[in-house]
């Protein structure tokens, strides 16, 4: 338990830093009296309220986007003359928000009760929730969830979008953390975060809305001319098929402008981890929905229900299931609200000692990764501790600080492209140096730099033969001095058929370097992909294919060096009788290449060694 952590009266956890904007306990809004914080994000704070006319706890959620208003003493909420048109227009997102949620009495969306404007800002009343985030759930599952079961997920989710794309609304913010499995296991799918929406449009400052890896490209073109960049029904399936693709792997999605340059999302259905523990109809079913293009995917939710195999008279029987079982079995009793816009959840009950254990070996991997400035790998371990420890204070900071770095980097590292298609080698200069005091060893970086010396060295010989071949001719003599020198270059001599069959020559060279490069990427010899892909852009710098190429090649030999860390680590648990942290190192591999042979004999190994242990203690 963090130190810094307080407490209310009934002992519920709440963050750390306690801003001065909450409501204090006791305080009446509308009639709702106020009872404990619930949890507050970045652009509200949720309550948990006593309604005294229906003698009923509901939970108020009062719009308070941070950095933008600020609370006056009392209840009165304000905002500076150079704030308030960005508040106003995210407090009338947030009431169209609870006036569309309103509308809708379905099981499987979430409910307004109502919504009120009061003090300066707004609030909307909810019920309150039992139950546990998908994400968290499928965060603590050893196994793959069956079919049955995701396929009754499906089912009730794709009603409650059915219900929302005939009222012609889209959700556009679906995500494992967006959706809450109840008591009684069937889904809730969460609020829209329609504030947080135009907030972002306004301000640069704020985090961006879309969640990498579950939103579609066509979300992130605001202008919508073209066909392939609107937003319909497709665009909540593709978040929606994302969401099983995690529950299904355990793993996100690639982000979608990742894929616009080169698609690296594996097909589930040619999967090998996977493919035989689900039917292939399934799997291409989820594929067809994550298509790239909007145009490939199921156009509507009853297509998509065609698909997978719901259509009427499918039947919901997993309630025996063991699987369901397990499910139901909560890591912790929980009473959820919906934060919604740009908020987190919030957890009544302490972690246990062996969440206490993943989470310290979590954090000593997530610091190994910093040590080797690999911000991904920070980001998904303190991520990883967040699901299980909201508070954790350390693992908040290292996430900030990662993020910060890793979005600089990639910044830095465009523009610096951008300054060598542009032959500004200064501005190169700069950006790759930024890129180096967050990464020293950054390749990519170092590819750029080497790939602007090289350019800048063949624009100077160009002009320089230019200017010989000009003073040849010219009756000056400093400038006939001058080509004479130059001309001791055998390539001003050359003719201009010399210089075509050169630039043939240079083209043969790239294309047959290109072909070598794909066979050693076929062999998974990614020294070798490297090392062709430099020679490829030393001879055209601008080489896509190459970069592409080189860009893999180093991700691949990261992401080998973690897996071999991770193998010998393993090993060592092993050796030591530390079972538990064999299993935790084998299955990061596994994550990462999930064929690996060895991480799965050493999986097999630590369980059968666990469960040997556990029957011996048993007997005794």
């Amino acid at each position: 338990m963090p130190n810094n952590s307080e407490f209310d009266d009934d002992r519920t956890i709440v963050k750390g830093n306690i801003s001065i904007d909450i409501l204090p306990n006791g305080t009446f809004v509308d009639g709702y009296k106020i009872t404990r914080l619930i949890g507050q994000g970045g652009f509200g704070i949720v309550y948990c309220a006593y309604d005294s006319i229906l003698d009923r706890e509901i939970a108020l959620k009062e719009y308070m986007p941070k950095g933008f208003a600020k609370r006056q003493e009392g209840l009165t909420v304000s905002k500076s003359e150079q704030d308030r048109e960005i508040f106003e227009l995210g407090l009338r997102s947030f009431i169209n928000e609870a006036k569309l949620l309103a509308k809708f009495d379905h099981p499987y969306l979430v409910k307004v009760h109502r919504f009120f404007e009061a003090n300066g800002t707004a609030y909307m009343v909810m019920p309150l929730y039992k139950g546990n985030t998908l994400k968290n759930i499928r965060n603590h599952l050893k196994d793959f969830p069956e079919e049955k079961w995701i396929k009754n997920l499906l089912n009730h989710l794709l009603e409650a979008l059915s219900v929302l794309h005939d009222e012609n609304c889209l959700h556009r913010d679906i995500a494992p953390d967006n959706i809450i499995i109840l008591e009684d296991q069937k889904p809730l799918l969460l609020d829209f975060g329609a504030a947080r929406r135009v907030i972002q449009n306004e301000s640069r400052a704020l985090t961006t809305i879309y969640k990498e890896g579950y939103a579609p490209i066509e979300q992130y073109s605001e202008a919508e001319i073209h066909h392939s960049q609107k937003q319909g029904a497709w665009t909540d399936i593709y978040a929606l098929a994302a969401t099983m693709y995690f529950t299904i792997t355990g793993k996100k999605p690639a982000q979608a402008t990742s894929r616009a340059v080169f698609d690296v999302l594996e097909p589930l259905c040619k999967n090998k981890q996977i493919q035989n523990k689900y039917s292939h109809s399934f799997l291409k079913a989820i594929d067809k929905a994550l298509s790239f293009k909007p145009s490939d995917r199921p156009q509507s939710t009853q297509e998509f229900r065609s698909m997978l195999g719901l259509d009427a008279g499918f039947c919901e029987n997993s309630k025996d299931s063991n699987h369901s079982k397990v499910l139901a079995y909560s890591l912790w009793a929980v009473i959820i609200a919906v934060i919604g816009i740009g908020g987190a959840l919030f957890f009544s009950n302490e972690p246990s000692h062996n969440t206490s254990h993943v989470i310290e070996e979590n954090f000593k991997e997530a610091q190994d990764c910093w040590d080797v400035f690999n911000y991904e790998c920070v980001i998904a371990k303190t991520e990883v501790i967040l699901d299980l420890d909201p508070e954790h204070d350390r693992a908040l900071e290292l996430l900030k600080i990662a993020q910060r770095n890793d979005t600089e980097i990639d910044k830095n590292l465009l523009e610096a492209e951008e300054c060598l298609d542009a032959n500004q080698f200064e501005c190169v200069a700069i950006k790759t140096d930024r890129v180096f005091e967050l990464d020293k060893n950054n390749l990519s970086a170092q590819s750029i730099m080497q790939n602007a010396q090289m350019k800048r060295t063949h624009l100077q010989n160009i002009a320089d033969k230019g200017e010989a071949l000009d003073c040849s001719s010219s009756s000056n003599k400093d400038c006939t001095a001058k080509a004479s020198l130059s001309n001791t270059n055998s390539e001003i001599k050359k003719t201009p058929q010399e210089f075509d069959q050169n630039l043939v020559d240079q083209e043969k060279e790239v294309d047959n370097k290109l072909h070598e490069a794909k066979v050693c990427l076929k062999n998974q010899n990614l020294e070798c992909v490297l090392k062709k892909s430099e020679d490829i852009l030393n001879i055209s710098p601008n080489n896509t294919s190459a970069k592409t190429l080189k860009e893999r090649a180093r991700k691949g030999l990261a992401q080998h060096k973690i897996i071999v860390k991770n193998l010998r680590e393993a090993e060592a648990c092993l050796k030591n009788i530390q079972y538990s942290c064999a299993l935790s190192k084998a299955k990061m591999v596994l994550n990462i290449a999930p064929d690996n042979k060895q991480a799965e004999n050493i999986i097999s190994f630590a369980k059968a060694e666990q469960k040997k242990a556990w029957e011996e203690s048993t007997i005794e």
